[in-house]
Formats: C-alpha cells, structure tokens, sequence
C-alpha cells in the first residue's frame, strides 16, 4: 500500500520542465535495471554497467517521449510506453543520441542488447494482435520496491491505453518474479522461451483492457 501522495506526470518532448522529469525517470529505471538478467549479459562488469545504464535509460526515455509516452510516480517509478510497436526507429534514436549510446556500450554489447530485444519483438509480430499498447520499460527504483509503486505506474499506464483507444496490453519480461506479479495484475502468457542469442527466457504477456 502506498501511503505518501503520488506525483504523477506524463511526458512529452519537448518542454524544459518535462525533460528535467525525463531525467528523473531515466535515473529511476538505471536504478531499476541495475540486476536485469539482459543487463547482466550484455553488460557483465558491474562497475561498467553502473555506468552505461543512465545514458542508456536518458535516450529510451528520450525516445518514449518523442514516439510515445513516459508514467513518472513521485520519482519512485517510472514506465514507458509505445503504441503497436515494441522497438522504436534506428534513425530517429541516432538523431536523439544513441550514437553516444554505441560509444559509452560498445558496439558488441549493443549488438547483443539488439539481438536478443529483435528476437522478442518479432515473437511478438507473430502471436500478438496487431493493435496494442506496449509497456515497453517498467521499474521501481531498488529503495522503494515492494511498497505498492509498480502496480500504481502499470494502473496508470493502462488507463493511458484506455483513453487512447486500445484494447490489448502487451509487455514482457525476462524474469520469473515479474510474472508473477503481473499475472496478479491480470496479464496472460502467450509466450516464453529462450531466446537463442542471448540464452535467456522472455515471456510475452497480454491483457485486455475493458
């Protein structure tokens, strides 16, 4: 249960202010992602990973706001979403800086990271609908998890779907604890494996929205 009051903001590109948020969220969700089990093996140091994962998460959050939106909680949780995709387009993420991005990672580690998130997407090509609402990033910073934020974040993402028209959620995920919880949210799987490049399992799951 969440007993402070939320702060909820919705991002966009482009205002001073929404930006500065922007950078919250994205030093939210490194702190988040410190563990990811892709994370780790794209980047395994993780001296390394501590610092590629800010720059990382400032040009995912760029590129949410720019092509679809960005649920910042109080600065304890953020999630971005997209809409009918799950990847966003490789020249508009060079304009938005991921160049920096191939420099501060290394353009093996990028590879993997791009291998591993093509496979899941074009899992999902396949078995999904062909409208939906896409969580595409979702964390609770490490000192606020278990208190309530990451259900309060996803709640608010899908009542963004809602109000744009989509009936279908979809998100995955690449650790078994999360689908617990989000099956306790409502999703389904309708998918999991391991992904031949990376070795790792991923489970793409689905909701109705009503």
């Amino acid at each position: 249960m969440i007993t402070s009051a939320l702060r909820p903001e919705h991002l966009s590109l482009g205002k001073i202010a929404e930006c500065e948020a922007g950078r919250d969220a994205a030093a939210v969700l490194a702190d988040a992602f410190a563990v990811d089990p892709v994370l780790r093996y794209c980047i395994p140091q993780e001296k390394r990973r501590s610092q590629v994962l800010p720059l990382l998460y400032e040009k995912t959050t760029r590129l949410a706001m720019a092509i679809g939106g960005v649920e910042l909680l109080s600065g304890r949780a953020g999630a971005l979403w997209l809409e009918g995709r799950m990847d966003a387009p490789f020249l508009l993420a060079l304009r938005l800086g991921f160049f920096r991005v191939l420099w501060k990672m290394g353009a093996g580690t990028l590879i993997r990271l791009i291998r591993h998130e093509h496979y899941c997407a074009s899992r999902a090509r396949k078995l999904g609908p062909k409208q939906y609402g896409y969580v595409w990033v979702l964390g609770v910073a490490s000192a606020s998890q278990g208190q309530g934020w990451g259900h309060a974040t996803l709640g608010r993402t899908l009542d963004v779907f809602r109000r744009r028209g989509h009936r279908v959620c979809l998100l995955k995920t690449e650790s078994e604890g999360n689908v617990v919880f989000y099956k306790k949210c409502g999703f389904t799987c309708i998918d999991t494996m391991v992904v031949p490049s990376s070795g790792i399992r991923y489970w793409l799951m689905q909701k109705e929205l009503t």
